[in-house]
């Protein structure tokens, strides 16, 4: 951390005064924010520090360069700028950021919003330099905090052009005041005090105006020329000489200004420039001198703009305009010298473990190889503190063949690639990162641990890609070479390992394997981490069936993470919409449709913040499902939301089968059953395709297409294969929905016994988990047979509790009731009657010669009885109204 990045610039005793400015900033402390943005030059930081030390304000202040457009680096930085206002302020989310997974920028953000709204003091937060921001990311996060911002916080944002905020917003809701160019500029007045007070140079009134037209107030070309005119005869003929742009002028006033001054300091100035801070000790490094400290004590009693950035003024910095125009110079005067002096300005700030900055000089001389040399024992760091933005950029602007040589550096770029779904790229860095350790000749333990790190990168790639096989292959790998000690690497081995038996369908195991990275990830107390493998053990726990331990898990975690303080982040990080996705599935299951609704609903809205195509569509899946079982117009809306989410995406198998079994299923719940069966035979679905677990949620959809298209044979015998591998594998689920449909099957082919047999075997592990939703969802599919199995429990002895048969009865009779109520207040008297003699087996000529009415006129009652009752035929209206009692 760079402490000078959080003090604000120092003030002279000499300051001149704005008050006019001062009256400006005064309006602007009761609004969310204050803006000043104006070119260089005008003096906006200056302004700023000298309201605050007049009103003596609580101030974090935040000075921005461009390596703060790293996210993690810009949140860190601005919480440790508001711990100057109160020390311990942000701890937990501190942590939460070192991680090389870590929650959203606007997440985040709701953490300091929730934690400042608890400080019972005003807090004044400057943003000094905003410009350089130019990550959206961040800028739609300080949008995010002006907005939400708590009534004991306010912004002032400084830069030289303005950000992409909602400004017009802001400002049409007088939530902002605005300060420009023209409010900076000096008057003549100001001027006067300037050039007579402050420099003593005797202007007369005629000079201070001629002044004020040429420069129009622009305060860094006026301090040049005050500087400049201290030499001057002739002030009056100086002044009226020069004109021209502000660039114009400075470039000629700077020239005045070097000239006057000896070549040592000259060479000082110039040489320097190319350092964003110095202080004596690099000064003396750069230019192998031993008085660096009298020269910058020399510039700053002169005004020469240079700027203290710590209270002991140690550590200095030029006026930005004042710094590229000596950049300039010194690429025109010394142009070979640039090299070498970036070249020891990387070593001063390497020995000094200032390793940014040191990375920084290294891409200034174009020196790669130094860059990865830092690297190499840097870049570790940077990915447990979260700052995979930072990698991602260093690789970027690095030569491929030089990183493939560099395997430290290629692990952790590739590690930043897989979270960001770039498999292929990171495929290829961590190839070449082998290739290159195979070649090293020493197999020290630094070389062993190294290998160690790079099989874990591989579980990472490989349980993204769904190999379970190759997981297990670098799995033996790491083991063998990573100690027990590397608590993070652990974490992540394990949890990969169990993705790889989840992705097999191997429940028990990935159970094992989860909750021995969870065991390691408690120990570094890493709350992303945590979640990240409690919310998989959930999702194992649920495809066993075990659903009240599943919502548990995610109350405990939601629990856990409210007692740190972070709750802001179950509401606004999409990752955490997970935690309600299970719960509302769980409940879902136990056939409580509204709650189950609310929940789903809540991890739906989160899903549209991420970027992460596994956290968009499940949820959108099953709220689409919820929504077509609570009869609500807007599903359809939400189908075709799922189908452009998906186009142009590479799908996870897992996802990609159950989107399409999705797709069908929802098809074939309109009656559309030989659509549904042509498009999947198009997509290559038969009875002979290989099933695995990924594709079982499909093959589970195309069985239930051929039994209603009466091809019972051949979905026996595929549901017969997918209970032998769901019992094997443990899946609760997929055992309940293949016995249900068996049961269908034999009811179909009038073998009761078997019928019954099968349902019974369906309900038996539904009964600890009060399992609902399964009987409810398929109600049109077995609502005779349901009616005769409970006929056949409540005279026969079972392994089936009463309690569970009450619970079933009572939630198909409320669903029934709440589709039945809908249904009733919209079909019609006329339409009711024409439902009957359709059950009636009556044609639609009778009908139409029954109630004396046209064959037009029934055609448009069949019509709008299939739109109300989602029918797309005869039969199935029949169906649907026989179940919901209407006739």
């Amino acid at each position: 951390m760079l402490l000078t990045k959080l003090h604000k610039p120092g003030i002279d005793s000499g300051v001149i005064k704005r008050n006019r400015l001062f009256e400006q900033l005064n309006a602007g402390i009761t609004k969310k924010l204050i803006l000043i943005s104006a070119p260089a030059g005008f003096g906006k930081s200056t302004a700023v520090a000298d309201w605050i030390n007049e009103n003596e304000l609580n101030t974090a202040w935040f000075s921005i360069d461009k390596n703060d457009n790293d996210m993690v680096e810009f949140i860190s930085y601005l919480i440790y700028a508001i711990q100057n206002c109160m020390i311990d302020f942000g701890v937990e989310i501190l942590k939460q950021l070192q991680s090389p997974n870590h929650p959203k920028a606007e997440s985040l953000i709701s953490l300091i919003i929730n934690d400042l709204s608890k400080i019972n003091q005003d807090i004044l937060l400057v943003l000094d330099d905003f410009h350089l921001i130019k990550n959206p990311e961040i800028t739609d996060a300080i949008q995010f905090l002006i907005e939400y911002s708590p009534q004991n916080l306010h912004t002032v944002m400084i830069t030289r052009s303005d950000p992409a905020l909602a400004i017009a917003k802001l400002r049409s809701r007088q939530h902002l005041v605005e300060i420009r160019a023209k409010d900076l500029s000096f008057s003549n007045h100001e001027i006067a005090q300037l050039f007579n007070k402050h420099f003593k140079l005797k202007l007369d009134e005629e000079d201070i105006a001629t002044l004020k037209i040429k420069t129009e107030g622009w305060i860094a070309g006026l301090q040049l020329a005050a500087i400049s005119l201290q030499n001057k005869s002739d002030l009056s003929a100086f002044i009226k000489d020069f004109a021209g742009n502000n660039r114009y002028i400075m470039d000629y006033l700077l020239e005045e200004v070097l000239n006057n001054l000896n070549s040592e300091v000259s060479d000082f100035l110039l040489q320097t420039s190319i350092l964003k801070e110095f202080n004596a000790q690099v000064c003396n490094d750069l230019l192998e001198t031993e008085n660096g400290q009298s020269i910058i004590e020399s510039l700053e009693s002169n005004n020469l703009f240079i700027i203290p950035l710590d209270e002991e003024r140690i550590w200095y910095r030029y006026h930005h305009l004042f710094a590229d125009l000596l950049k300039q110079r010194l690429q025109a005067k010394y142009p070979n010298e640039i090299h070498r002096l970036h070249q020891k300005a990387c070593i001063w700030y390497e020995q000094n473990e200032l390793y940014d900055r040191a990375i920084d000089h290294a891409f200034a001389s174009h020196d790669y190889p130094k860059v990865l040399d830092i690297l190499s024992h840097e870049v570790e760091k940077l990915w447990q503190k979260g700052r995979c933005e930072a990698i991602l950029t260093y690789g970027e602007q690095l030569p491929e063949e030089q990183v493939f040589a560099h395997p430290e550096f290629c692990i952790f770029y590739a590690w930043v690639h897989i979270s960001d779904g770039k498999l292929s790229e990171a495929e290829k860095l961590l190839s070449n990162a082998n290739d290159a350790i195979q070649k090293w000749k020493e197999a020290d333990e630094k070389t062993q641990i190294l290998k160690g790190k790079l099989a874990v990168a591989h579980t990472y790639l490989y349980s993204h890609y769904e190999s379970p096989e190759k997981v297990l292959q670098y799995q033996k790998i790491a083991e063998n070479n990573l100690p027990q000690n590397a608590l993070l690497w652990q974490g992540w081995l394990w949890f990969s390992l169990g993705a790889a038996q989840f992705s097999m369908g191997q429940l028990v195991e990935a159970g094992k394997y989860f909750e021995r990275a969870y065991n390691y990830a408690t120990q570094i107390d890493n709350i992303f981490l945590i979640s990240t493998i409690e919310i998989r053990m959930a999702e194992n726990e649920q495809l066993q069936g075990k659903y009240f331990l599943a919502a548990r898990r995610c109350t405990q975690l939601l629990n856990l993470i409210e007692q740190k303080g972070l709750s802001g982040l179950t509401t606004s990080d999409p990752y955490f919409g997970a935690l309600y996705f299970i719960k509302g599935s769980s409940l879902f299951t136990q056939g409580d449709f509204e709650e189950a609704y609310q929940n789903i609903e809540i991890a739906y809205l989160l899903s549209r913040k991420s970027k992460d195509i596994y956290q968009n569509i499940l949820p959108l899946m099953v709220y689409t499902f919820l929504l077509k079982e609570l009869n609500r117009p807007e599903a359809n809306e939400k189908i075709k939301e799922a189908d452009e989410l998906i186009k142009n995406k590479d799908l996870p198998p897992y996802v990609l089968s159950m989107y399409i079994g999705w797709k069908h299923y929802l098809l074939a719940e309109e009656g559309k059953y030989e659509e549904a069966l042509h498009s999947m035979d198009a997509l290559g679905i038969s009875f002979s395709s290989e099933i695995t677990y990924a594709n079982e949620t499909l093959f589970l959809v195309y069985s239930r297409i051929n039994l209603y298209l009466q091809k019972y044979d051949e979905a026996e015998k595929l549901l017969l294969k997918i209970a032998k591998d769901a019992t094997d594998g443990h899946r609760i689920e997929r055992i309940i929905e293949v016995n249900i449909q068996l049961a269908a099957i034999y009811h179909r082919t009038h073998q009761e016994d078997k019928a019954i047999q099968y349902l019974i075997k369906a309900m038996e592990p539904a009964v600890n988990e009060n399992l609902l939703s399964f009987f409810l969802y398929n109600q049109l599919l077995i609502a005779d047979l349901l009616t005769l199995t409970f006929q056949h429990l409540a005279t026969h002895q079972s392994t089936i509790p009463k309690q569970f048969i009450d619970n079933l009865k009572r939630a198909l009779e409320k669903k029934r009731t709440t589709i039945t109520q809908k249904t009733e207040n919209e079909l019609s008297e006329r339409e009711i009657e024409t439902l009957k003699l359709i059950a009636a087996g009556m044609s639609n000529q009778e009908i139409a010669d029954k109630l004396f009415i046209s064959l037009n006129t029934v055609k448009t009652h069949l019509k709008n009885i299939n739109l109300k009752l989602e029918s797309s035929n005869r039969n199935q209206a029949v169906e649907k109204a026989k179940e919901l009692r209407l006739i």
